[in-house]
């Protein structure tokens, strides 16, 4: 589904949008790039965005939201129960 980078940029940053934010990730650091993921609702269904990043905190980040088109393609998600096994 397609939501305007203005809404999505504004769920990222913690500002006033129509998108309601359900999880945070942390972020993932690459190196010089670093990205995290935002789970969201709307209209009662949850979609995926991942925000990308690259600097360092020691200089200003260029954040790739500033890049996208006026519209963004988001990936509908569902959350389901897994099982996870490992090695102790």
């Amino acid at each position: 589904m397609l939501f305007k980078k203005e809404d999505l940029i504004n769920l990222a940053f913690g500002e006033e949008t129509p998108l309601v934010l359900i999880e945070e990730g942390e972020w993932e650091d690459n190196g010089l790039y670093s990205y995290k993921d935002f789970i969201f609702e709307h209209d009662a269904r949850f979609y995926i965005i991942s925000l990308g990043r690259s600097g360092s905190f020691s200089i200003k980040y260029n954040y790739d939201a500033y890049f996208w088109k006026s519209e963004v393609e988001c990936k509908e998600v569902v959350k389901k129960a897994t099982t996870t096994y490992t090695w102790v």
